[in-house]
């Protein structure tokens, strides 16, 4: 596979190929020819013939922007990089067979759950597998395979489903095994793709039968205590979720980084709002679509939960077309202050590097990373698209 990667300063295009330093416009804004961190992205290549090709996942070194394989997935395979192990020498992975696992009602791909390691160790996959079910939408349910890491990085936790039962797993990392349950639930395939998210500190769990039907409860696993989205409040009158218009709201299960906020989104009134654990709202933010947008996106923390960035488009564009705008905002919270970061720049879905000074975006069939100068570097080529870009933590 050849790599390609690219250098947007000023909206000049400059074109260059893997394994040779970036070439800053001379009488051109400068921008930096290093990252903060390394990055993953998927990358594929396609044969000749339809439904052939093969994804690879890359390591863009922070110093050298140089692109290396470290993990190939078999032919017709999908993958996703899922998350970093603590000490950054582990991702886990998601291997998505292209072929459906079905008895008529219940539609899912087999997911494995692998690992690459970046110390020469062999690759190995879990005994279980992640959920990937399809009833309704595939994208939107490759979009909620997550996992995440316990402190150490000797544990990993993610949910496998069957056509009635979801499930919390933990996971030896080791052996690749399954410890135990840590909280099972009823899956409605036939309500769309369900929800089963869980806070960093494994105290909380998020349990929906989907994101737009604003249905689910939050549960405390250690006391058992639940709290529904239904009761969570809106500011502008309309009173219990319940009781909003349909297809006006949804809650964001995605907690903050510290397990202290959740974030539901009113599309309707325009706003974001941020709450507690028991959904007493904190935050409002209020008129993001006065300020250019009205369709939101779940947002992104920062890691100390100081602030959030917010993505939103305008009504009569999609994110994946180069006409129409979109916005990126900054909300602190300390300040309570809502800013404008950038419009027709960063695009959905986008991570933050670790010190908040480059996003790394899809861009259509690229990956791009905006530095703090405005400068773009790219990757992918329309022949060899990039996708779900993931900033590695420095071992």
């Amino acid at each position: 596979m050849k790599i390609t990667k690219s250098l947007i300063t000023l909206g000049v295009l400059t074109t260059f190929f893997t394994f040779q330093s970036p070439r800053i416009q001379t009488g051109a804004a400068q921008t930096s020819s290093t990252f903060p961190n390394d990055l993953v992205y998927v990358a594929s290549e396609y044969g000749e013939e339809i439904g052939d090709f093969t994804q690879m996942i890359l390591l863009v070194d922070a110093n050298t922007l140089e692109a290396t394989p470290i993990y190939q997935a078999e032919p017709t395979h999908e993958l996703k990089p899922l998350a970093w192990s603590p000490d950054g020498n582990l991702l886990a992975i998601a291997d998505i067979q292209p072929y459906l696992a079905s008895d008529g009602e219940f539609n899912a791909r087999v997911v494995k759950l692998c690992m690459a390691s970046l110390l020469g160790s062999p690759i190995r996959c879990f005994q279980d597998h992640l959920s990937h079910c399809y009833n309704t939408s595939p994208a939107t349910s490759l979009e909620q395979l997550r996992v995440s890491w316990s402190p150490d990085g000797s544990k990993i936790y993610f949910v496998t489903e069957d056509k009635t039962t979801k499930r919390l797993l933990e996971a030896d990392v080791a052996t690749g095994e399954t410890i135990r349950t840590l909280y099972e639930t009823a899956s409605y395939n036939d309500d769309g793709p369900s929800i089963l998210a869980w806070s960093p500190k494994l105290d909380y769990v998020a349990d929906g039968t989907g994101l737009m039907q604003r249905t689910g409860k939050l549960v405390n696993l250690n006391t058992g205590a639940t709290y529904n989205f239904t009761d969570l409040v809106t500011p502008y009158g309309y009173g219990s979720r319940a009781e909003m218009p349909q297809g006006s709201g949804y809650v964001c299960t995605g907690f903050s980084p510290r397990g202290t906020y959740i974030v539901a989104i009113d599309e309707t009134a325009e706003q974001v709002l941020i709450t507690d654990m028991e959904l007493n709202v904190l935050y409002r933010i209020d008129n993001l679509g006065v300020k250019g947008s009205t369709y939101l996106e779940c947002p992104v923390w920062n890691l100390d939960e100081q602030t959030l960035y917010i993505f939103s488009y305008n009504p009569d564009t999609s994110v994946y077309i180069d006409t129409g705008r979109t916005s990126l905002f900054i909300y602190s919270l300390p300040e309570k202050n809502l800013s404008l970061h950038s419009q027709d720049t960063v695009y959905s879905p986008f991570t933050l590097s670790p010190d908040e000074t480059h996003f790394a975006f899809e861009n259509q069939i690229w990956v791009d990373v905006l530095s703090p100068d405005g400068a773009i570097i790219r990757f992918g080529t329309p022949t060899q698209p990039a996708h779900y870009p993931l900033w590695r933590p420095k071992p």
